[in-house]
């Protein structure tokens, strides 16, 4: 759901951004949220979705409030002042994104809630992935690890303890810290146009 890896420019690099690895390393909004809340309300939702979570029920489960549209500006690193005509076609094009959701199969969503938010499996080694565990001390490649200073929904604790689980050279490490929230990893504007080239380029080479 949250976590998110992807392979970028070279099959035997991987680059983690926004990506709660290690729960218990730190706290967070998100984290917080899935730890208190029984799983019975989690099933309770899937339910509701006939077997699916909806994902306007999820949306308004995690995040009820709408951003507002200063809150929109700043995640979007947008230089343009809130009431200009320019920002205002992106905040439209924005809250039409946010609105737009996707619905999950209940099963999965089940997993992620219980198995790496409140059991933390993937850290302490006992998440089990297509009929073996996964052992983090495995990944030997070179690894580059992106945090959002301000992100409430995966604190950047949760991700930089990776490379404390992992097996590759301290030298094959890179992390990187940027400005903004969660969304702004994939949406900021400094972040597009800066943190991303640096992390293709450290790929490619």
């Amino acid at each position: 759901m949250y976590t998110q890896r992807v392979f970028l420019a070279k099959s035997e690099s991987w680059s983690s951004r926004g990506a709660p690895i290690d729960i218990a390393a730190g706290n967070s909004n998100l984290s917080e949220l899935a730890h208190k809340t029984p799983i019975g309300i989690f099933r309770q939702l899937v339910d509701l979705g006939r077997g699916c979570i909806l994902g306007q029920h999820a949306l308004q489960f995690w995040a009820p409030n709408f951003p507002e549209r200063e809150a929109i500006r700043e995640l979007l690193q947008s230089p343009d002042a809130t009431g200009s005509e320019a920002f205002g076609r992106l905040e439209a094009r924005f809250r039409d994104w946010y609105a737009s959701t996707l619905d999950l199969p209940g099963a999965y969503y089940l997993q992620v809630v219980e198995h790496l938010f409140k059991e933390n499996r993937l850290a302490t080694g006992r998440f089990v992935a297509l009929g073996r565990k996964v052992d983090l001390s495995e990944l030997r490649c070179p690894l580059f690890l992106l945090a959002a200073q301000d992100d409430d929904v995966v604190a950047p604790e949760q991700i930089f303890a990776t490379e404390h689980l992992v097996g590759c050279e301290p030298r094959a490490l890179e992390r990187a810290v940027a400005r903004g929230g969660h969304l702004g990893l994939f949406m900021g504007r400094e972040t597009l146009a800066h943190t991303w080239p640096d992390i293709a380029r450290w790929l490619w080479h």
